[in-house]
């Protein structure tokens, strides 16, 4: 068994300065400053297990395993305003500032993934070989009813070079014919929102003169985002059919 645990932490801070311009024909009004900061963590948690068994000369792999992480949660927030007393970087923060803007903030909680899987390699003297994979992934990006999505995938193939009829044929040292079917599922192409519906308020969209006084507008709400509980995985397929082949010693080598 084996367990991996690893992550990405991220802390942001910075400052801003526009300056007075005085090459400029007309100046810019003021001197501005801001400044920012934000953090993210972003996790990864793996467990998986393996398992060989031979009897004879048949050889069987087993794997099982989990895997759980998030592609980071954070926080940040900006402030700024204009015409601090001082154009003294040393002297400048947010308190020494004649004006200030409304500050700023925003959190995000990240895409959760958690995924479980499984395969098994199965051999007969490295003749005949089969492997099946399924997986069964995850993904907070999608609402309560299609939240899961299993993806299968099967691969088989046969090593001729190793029949009794191809004994004669000396300048092949390996031919193996081979074939895949795989589902492989995607969720990147939605938004981590759209299972939700979401509300918001401003002026030029969600206000009304509720007193009648045709001189006050109250700001109220509406709908930005309707929610879609039956968003599914996008589900590519996956065919393949070749052949590898080692000829003369090795000096060929040929993949189809």
């Amino acid at each position: 068994m084996r367990t991996s645990i690893g992550g990405t932490y991220n802390n942001v801070f910075g400052r801003g300065y526009s300056r007075w311009q005085y090459e400029n024909s007309e100046n810019n009004s003021a001197f501005g400053f801001s400044q920012f900061q934000s953090y993210s963590l972003a996790w990864t948690v793996t467990n998986t297990a393996n398992y060989k068994l031979k009897f004879g000369e048949h050889n069987i792999e087993l794997l099982a395993g989990q895997e759980a992480l998030n592609t980071g949660a954070g926080w940040g927030s900006s402030q700024s305003g204009i015409n601090p007393f001082s154009w003294d970087p040393n002297y400048i923060d947010i308190t020494k500032l004649a004006s200030t803007n409304q500050p700023q903030s925003s959190q995000t909680k990240g895409v959760n993934f958690s995924s479980y899987f499984g395969n098994v390699k199965y051999s007969f003297k490295e003749k005949y070989i089969l492997g099946l994979v399924i997986r069964r992934d995850g993904s907070s990006r999608f609402g309560k009813n299609n939240r899961y999505g299993v993806f299968p995938a099967a691969s088989v193939a046969w090593r001729i070079s190793s029949e009794n009829f191809m004994q004669s044929l000396s300048f092949v040292n390996d031919l193996k014919i081979r074939g895949g079917y795989g589902a492989m599922g995607n969720s990147n192409n939605v938004n981590p929102l759209n299972q939700y519906s979401l509300y918001g308020g401003d002026v030029g969209n969600s206000s009304y003169d509720i007193t009648g006084s045709n001189s006050k507008a109250t700001t109220g709400f509406y709908r930005t985002r309707i929610g879609n509980d039956n968003a599914k995985w996008e589900t590519s397929i996956t065919k393949n059919i070749g052949i590898d082949g080692l000829f003369f010693g090795g000096k060929l080598d040929v993949v189809v």
